[in-house]
């Protein structure tokens, strides 16, 4: 996970911030359907979640109000699902 260096406060910033979220996860797709070719259904879908999550995480980690209480709830939950398992 990456580090907050700047927070976005412009309007514009965030939602940029937010469009290459959805990038990230798109792209993580197109890799999802490569891997799926050479790998098992199961192994791309657990290598797709896990980084759709990293990438999710790290970009609402980076935004105030709203979108930051997301990411720590997201946060939380991560942190109670590993205790469980």
């Amino acid at each position: 996970m990456k580090t907050i260096d700047k927070i976005p406060t412009s309007k514009i910033q965030r939602a940029t911030k937010l469009v290459s979220t959805g990038a990230k996860v798109g792209v993580n797709y197109l890799k999802y359907y490569g891997d799926k070719m050479v790998n098992s259904e199961v192994e791309a879908k657990q290598r797709l979640n896990k980084n759709n999550a990293n990438d999710i995480y790290d970009g609402l980690k980076q935004l105030k109000g709203s979108a930051l209480k997301i990411a720590q709830m997201l946060s939380m939950e991560k942190v109670f699902y590993h205790k469980l398992t």
